[in-house]
């Protein structure tokens, strides 16, 4: 869907150059607002010229907690630490 959603974005402002607006709002976040930060609204013509940078997606995985059979348990060296004589 996203890469759906990039190419369709590519075509149409290519397609559409000085027709096609992108409208972008900063400090909209609570946090943002808590911190005394209005919200702005951008609002950028033409945004098929500007600088684009590829997001590489980090993946994630997630281990559930029954798929863990026989857990290691840490052990300890038995010999006591030296010390300095």
């Amino acid at each position: 869907m996203k890469d759906k959603f990039r190419e369709n974005f590519e075509v149409t402002a290519k397609r559409l150059r000085k027709d096609y607006y992108l409208y972008v709002v900063f400090h909209w976040a609570p946090a943002c607002r808590q911190a005394a930060q209005a919200p702005t609204l951008n609002i950028l013509q033409d945004p098929g010229t500007l600088d684009w940078q590829p997001i590489v997606k980090v993946e994630h995985y997630r281990l559930r907690q029954d798929s863990i059979r026989h857990p290691v348990e840490p052990k300890e060296d038995p010999s006591p630490y030296r010390t300095s004589p």
